[in-house]
Formats: C-alpha cells, structure tokens, sequence
C-alpha cells in the first residue's frame, strides 16, 4: 500500500493550529516586498522583450522604406534617362527644323529684289545678331545641362522668335519691293 502524504488532508484536520498561531512580526511587509520583486523582475523581462520586439520591427520598417526609396529612385533615374533621350533627339529634331526654317528666311531676304537702305540692313542685322548672341549663350548652357527642360523651351522660344522676327521682315520688305 501506498502511504502518500497529503498536505491537504493534513489542513484540513489541523486548522485548528494555523488559525491560533500569527505570523512572525514584518512577514507581510516582507511578503509584500517579495511580491513586488517578483513584480519588477517580471515587468523587466517583459519591457526587455518588447523592447527587442519594438527595435526589431523599426529595423524591419527602415530597410523595408529604405529599399523601396531606392529602388523607386533607381526606376525613376532609368526612366528619366530613356525620357531625356528621347526628348533630346526631338529637341534636336526641333532644333534641326527652326534653324532650317530661319536659314530659309534669311536666304529669302537676301534674294528680294529691293532697295534696302544701309540703316535697315544694319537695324535687321544687330537684331538678328542680338537674338544669335542669346542662342549662342543658351546652347552653351544646354551643352553643360542638356537635360534642363528650362533650357530647351527657352531654346525653343528664341527660334520661334527668330522666324517670326524673320517672317515680319520679309513681308514688309515684299509689300515694299
């Protein structure tokens, strides 16, 4: 047979004993001290441990933010690099086009049939030579940034300029010739 000790059995017949007898004197304060011992070795480990978790997953949502900037960056820049070229061979078409549209007109002006005087060749001359002065100094800073759309619209808009200007000769000089 088995003689098994039970401490439950053994309260319950003596409870008599733990209920004369006090406790030694500071036992709860002690007790209470204990607990909350306990308590903060606990509460620690718990604030260690979600620590790492929180560092954890901060590590996680940086790299994670981190290569998505770069590989959206690294996108765009490809992207933006198969735009530039594209919009430098048509700006350069554009270009092709004014420039052949302005020689056309200078080469009309000079082949009118007409008594220019001295004072409107040289007013057309210092006008044309301003705006070439300016292209000239545009495409220096295109040849540094062809990539600056700035740029080539102000490109752009001295050509425009330039036939319009050349336009507007060639009609007075018709009407006069």
């Amino acid at each position: 047979m088995e003689n098994k000790f039970d401490i439950e059995d053994f309260v319950k017949d003596n409870y008599q004993l733990f209920n004369q007898e006090e406790p030694d004197k500071g036992h709860f304060d002690r007790f209470k001290a204990k607990l909350e011992q306990n308590s903060k070795k606990k509460n620690n480990k718990i604030l260690r441990i979600s620590m790492r978790i929180t560092s954890v997953a901060a590590i996680l949502v940086l790299g994670f933010v981190i290569f998505n900037h770069t590989n959206d960056f690294v996108k765009s820049k490809k992207i933006s690099e198969t735009i530039s070229f594209e919009t430098n061979e048509n700006f350069n078409e554009v270009s092709d086009f004014y420039q052949s549209q302005i020689d056309s007109k200078i080469n009309e002006i000079n082949h009118l049939e007409c008594k220019k005087s001295v004072n409107q060749k040289e007013q057309i001359n210092e006008d044309l030579s301003e705006l070439t002065n300016s292209f000239n100094e545009l495409n220096n800073e295109y040849k540094e940034n062809p990539d600056n759309p700035m740029i080539q619209n102000a490109m752009i808009t001295n050509y425009q300029t330039r036939v319009s200007m050349l336009d507007m000769i060639a009609d007075k000089l018709k009407k006069y010739c």
